[in-house]
């Protein structure tokens, strides 16, 4: 016991150390499984086969996508009332009628119920014998404002005759081609300041479409104008005055004198 006493302490330092050296080795240990242990995780991560990802949905992302080309505008002229508010206006029978479009009342609402072609009109007639053949052309003006002028005209006629039918309007037959009764005539016909080569026939008219009228309604008051409008007429429609400025086969155009505006009525036969 009195040896214990005296190396006590030498005693627990030789015990400490040979605790830490036997924790040492078992460190030493511990480290080459550990590594030995990784290596057999990484070689078997290398060497496997890895698994599928799944299909990526992006479906999510494309709608975005074309969200984004969708230009979206602010229309700020129509279609809503903020700084266009509704006009509302009394018509002469009392009915109120609400302005959507613009042409529900005055120019743009009045309607083109037909079109019609006033044609400048030669035919020629046959008379008498094969050996002495009588030719008269016969001139139709359609377009005339003078009812005695729009009956048809008979002159008898012979060649290089010039035959004044109006101021602007005249003929001359050049030729006469063919035998009686079957013969034809070649005509120089003057409308104006123009000249034209022609050939009339008993089968075979000529006609030259010089003047187109209209027929005009106004269906909000339940108006029918005067058939045969001309050009330069004048119509009052919803309390407006305007003119005929232009009538062509397919539409016809009104000018409103005071404003020089102009409007234009398709013809949908």
């Amino acid at each position: 016991m009195e040896y214990l006493k005296r190396h006590y302490e030498k005693i627990l330092l030789s015990i400490v150390l040979l605790s830490l050296a036997g924790a040492a080795g078992y460190l030493i240990y511990e480290v080459s499984n550990t590594r030995q242990e990784l290596k057999l995780k990484e070689q078997k991560i290398i060497e496997g086969t890895p698994k599928k990802l799944k299909p990526l949905d992006d479906q999510r992302y494309r709608k975005l996508l074309e969200l984004g080309k969708t230009v979206e505008y602010l229309d700020l002229a129509k279609n809503h009332h903020v700084f266009n508010p509704v006009t509302w206006v009394r018509k002469p029978n009392g009915e109120i009628v609400k302005i959507q479009s613009g042409n529900e009342i005055g120019l743009r609402a009045a309607v083109v119920t037909k079109i019609t072609p006033l044609h400048l009109i030669l035919d020629m007639t046959a008379t008498g014998t094969a050996e002495r053949p009588t030719y008269s052309v016969g001139v139709t003006r359609e377009h005339s404002l003078d009812p005695n002028k729009k009956k048809k005209q008979v002159r008898t006629v012979s060649l290089n005759n010039k035959v004044a039918v109006e101021v602007g309007l005249s003929y001359v037959v050049k030729e006469i081609k063919g035998t009686y009764p079957d013969a034809e005539l070649a005509v120089d016909l003057t409308t104006g300041e123009e000249t034209q080569s022609i050939i009339l026939s008993k089968a075979k008219p000529y006609q030259k479409v010089m003047i187109y009228t209209c027929d005009l309604r106004y269906p909000p008051d339940n108006i029918n104008y005067p058939p045969g409008q001309r050009e330069n007429s004048k119509v009052v429609i919803a309390g407006e005055e305007a003119i005929i400025s232009s009538i062509k086969p397919n539409e016809v155009t009104l000018q409103v004198p005071s404003t020089q505006q102009r409007t234009t009525l398709p013809f949908r036969p």
